[in-house]
């Protein structure tokens, strides 16, 4: 059954006398009413019953109870793959599905700063949005906003947030210390078509984002553990002829990466994105933490074409 951004999305609003007991009256979505009704948007059975009984609740009987259900951890491994696929199916501003990938991820661990740095990504698309364009709520019903900034190597808007900057390996954290980036952002997406995990390495260093979002090569294998040189002169530049397939990195050098900073990948989206979750959010010993483990996951996920043909 196909999932609206209305159901799977944790987006509300509040109506100044619903902040006392955390109730809402419009924005409604499945898993704040899944996390009213059964204990916790973390509970896969109740994400489940939702997606197979049509998400037939009313504002009325989904009204919040009490603060904190969501649980300290995220029991990734309980979470069947089926399941997952079946809500991650829409996407709004995002190339693919990015914004119903991402809209879960804060729905299962909820937000802190509600702040997003994208770096790169789709002419006329985005990974941050969708997000920026809704109000998430606070325990006591407060609705807030994403803010962040984008930068890209040719436009520039700082009324709405994007900056020209072309962001490299050497000067990544300068750019972000410069534009005053938190050090524990919510998201990072990055989507440069080039040294994409050199970036992400050199980030993690000094800013420790909460989950990442991050193009990945689908034209390598699983066994290959290959990313552009990006260490050469003058610096790397991929340019868009489908019969290079020397941008990026591949799948399992992301997962690679990961691990090394602390990161658990958690979802690939074929020929588009992977998502990375920082670890300390995830239960003990769940996630995708080996090769063998990857290739039972997410094996399907590469020795694709190049992702500008993605669904074509």
């Amino acid at each position: 059954m196909p999932v609206g951004p209305l159901v799977v999305g944790a987006t509300l609003a509040v109506s100044p006398g619903a902040a006392g007991n955390g109730c809402w009256v419009d924005g409604f979505s499945y898993s704040l009413c899944c996390d009213a009704r059964y204990g916790s948007t973390g509970n896969p059975e109740c994400w489940g019953r939702g997606s197979a009984d049509g998400h037939a609740y009313s504002h009325d009987a989904c009204c919040r109870r009490a603060c904190n259900r969501r649980p300290p951890c995220w029991n990734y491994d309980d979470w069947p793959y089926e399941l997952l696929e079946r809500l991650f199916s829409w996407g709004v501003s995002s190339q693919g599905a990015q914004d119903a990938v991402l809209s879960f991820l804060f729905s299962v661990l909820g937000t802190t700063n509600l702040f997003y740095v994208e770096v790169g990504g789709p002419v006329g698309q985005s990974n941050t949005g969708f997000l920026g364009s809704t109000r998430w709520s606070g325990c006591v019903g407060q609705a807030s906003r994403w803010t962040g900034v984008t930068f890209d190597a040719e436009d520039h808007d700082p009324s709405s947030g994007v900056y020209r900057e072309e962001v490299t390996l050497d000067n990544a954290v300068d750019v972000f210390r410069r534009h005053g980036v938190p050090r524990e952002l919510d998201l990072l997406s990055i989507d440069i078509d080039s040294c994409d995990v050199w970036v992400f390495l050199a980030l993690t260093r000094a800013y420790r984002p909460r989950v990442v979002a991050i193009e990945y090569n689908s034209r390598w294998l699983l066994n290959e553990s290959r990313a552009a040189n990006c260490f050469r002169s003058p610096p790397y530049r991929w340019r868009m002829e489908f019969k290079d397939d020397a941008y990026g990195a591949s799948l399992r050098a992301l997962h690679e990466a990961a691990v090394l900073r602390g990161y658990v990948l958690v979802w690939v989206l074929p020929g588009l994105d992977a998502f990375l979750v920082r670890r300390d959010l995830l239960c003990p010993r769940h996630g995708i933490r080996s090769p063998a483990r990857l290739a039972e996951a997410f094996g399907h996920t590469v020795g694709l074409q190049l992702h500008a043909r993605a669904g074509a």
